[in-house]
């Protein structure tokens, strides 16, 4: 059973907006800090930045906001054709600067706790995510959480789901990539999806044309059907 040290509380805090309790995704941090007991203090103490979870090195967890309350983990941000991520998000922080290894007893922590919020809240594999993929405009000060290369960390990320029922990982091609209703251009697009944006599809089908191609994907949970020349497999490590 997972540990939650709940004797800290952060200041950056307040009520979720309407329809964003239960949260539907996550987002991964390194706190970059000196030591856990400057990021904690930092944490909770900071008006402007906040965080639901801290993850020690040695494996310890804190949890400073409850998940139904909104922390100011994550800034701007884009991704999936949605901003604002700390309004529906839970924001994971850990205890790692740049140039740092991971420990194993921290990486077991995390998997345990981020595998407890997916179960939690039903959470999409593709809507757990690094706090650097979404961060709107990118900046070289937010490529949290370093020292995890996306391959690396899609696989950690893959490993928190059972192997059945997964899909396969891809990564948009261009920017105003359409997600269709249907496997057609009949009909507007019900959202739009930007160069680097990463979405898992559940299955290939064969619909209208586009330029003499006549495959499309479909995204998991019925989230629609994208082209598939708008999309490249992601890379991700081997098991």
């Amino acid at each position: 059973m997972l540990d939650i040290d709940q004797t800290h509380h952060a200041v950056s805090q307040r009520k979720r907006p309407a329809g964003d309790d239960p949260p539907n995704a996550i987002v991964l941090h390194s706190g970059e800090g000196d030591s856990a007991a400057d990021d904690i203090d930092f944490l909770t103490t900071s008006t402007k930045a906040s965080a639901h979870y801290y993850v020690t090195r040695k494996g310890k967890v804190f949890q400073f906001v409850d998940d139904s309350r909104r922390a100011s983990h994550a800034g701007m941000t884009r991704f999936l054709d949605e901003t604002g991520w700390n309004d529906f998000s839970v924001g994971i922080e850990t205890e790692h600067h740049k140039g740092q290894t991971w420990p194993q007893v921290q990486l077991d922590a995390i998997a345990a706790l981020t595998k407890r919020l997916i179960v939690k809240h039903g959470v999409l594999r593709e809507r757990v995510v690094a706090h650097r993929w979404i961060r709107q405009p990118a900046s070289d000060e937010h490529q949290d959480p370093t020292n995890f290369p996306d391959p690396k960390l899609r696989r950690f990320i893959t490993d928190l789901y059972p192997a059945a029922g997964l899909g396969e990982l891809f990564v948009v091609n261009t920017d105003d990539a359409s997600v269709r209703r249907d496997a057609s251009l009949a009909e507007s697009p019900r959202a739009k999806l930007n160069q680097g944006d990463v979405i898992e599809i559940e299955g290939e089908v064969q619909g209208q044309p586009v330029h003499g191609n006549a495959t499309w994907m479909k995204r998991v949970k019925g989230q629609g059907f994208v082209h598939s020349s708008l999309l490249d497999p992601a890379e991700i490590a081997a098991p």
